[in-house]
């Protein structure tokens, strides 16, 4: 089982073969419904964006328990989050400064 992220399309592959795809929806759900044994297992993914830690968080369910859940994130997201934390911090201290002053 995979779960593919790309641009504009995810994707969710069951022993090599595509069983699901949604085109530039992030954190729309992914299901398939895929033979198991005598009966049918049904395969949730999730793709979606976590506030902490920045990355793409991925939940994988089978039959309604979550199996698996993963945030990948990226250097740059990450100095993303901490320069928009910086410039945050430094706004405020110049509000405060500005009327404190006044």
């Amino acid at each position: 089982m995979e779960v593919e992220n790309r641009p504009f399309a995810e994707r969710l592959l069951v022993d090599g073969a595509e069983v699901d795809r949604r085109h530039g929806v992030l954190g729309s759900k992914l299901h398939a419904e895929v033979p198991e044994g005598g009966g049918t297992a049904s395969i949730d993914a999730r793709l979606d964006i976590p506030l902490w830690p920045p990355g793409l968080r991925c939940t994988v369910t089978i039959n309604g328990a979550e199996v698996h859940r993963e945030v990948k994130g990226s250097r740059a997201m990450l100095a993303f989050f901490i320069g928009g934390v910086c410039a945050g911090c430094l706004l405020a201290c110049i509000i405060i400064y500005v009327f404190h002053k006044g």
